[in-house]
């Protein structure tokens, strides 16, 4: 049986949010420098000691984009002409690519 983030609800109530904010500047920072990031957006349980962590590097071609219509979001270019959409609340991990 797989598991996923959201079947843990956080500790502290405004831990989501706070991640939400802290990914949304880190990634308008990342754009306006042109730096490539590795965002992480999801994982899996698979038993008592392992996961998988979902995760993509790039670099942002356009911030403030709408997801689903409704939710705000940006557009990463992975190289190769391949391209993936997220939104900011679906990151809980940016840090620069090497």
């Amino acid at each position: 049986m797989f598991m996923n983030r959201e079947d843990f609800s956080p500790e502290n109530p405004y831990e989501q949010l706070i991640s939400i904010v802290t990914a949304t500047g880190m990634i308008h920072s990342a754009y306006e420098l042109g730096k490539n990031i590795e965002i992480r957006y999801g994982w899996e349980l698979l038993d008592d000691e392992n996961i998988i962590m979902h995760s993509c590097y790039g670099t942002v071609d356009k911030i403030d984009i709408r997801i689903k219509a409704d939710e705000p979001g940006f557009l990463l270019d992975m190289g190769d002409d391949d391209y993936a959409a997220f939104a900011y609340k679906d990151v809980f991990w940016v840090c620069e690519a090497k």
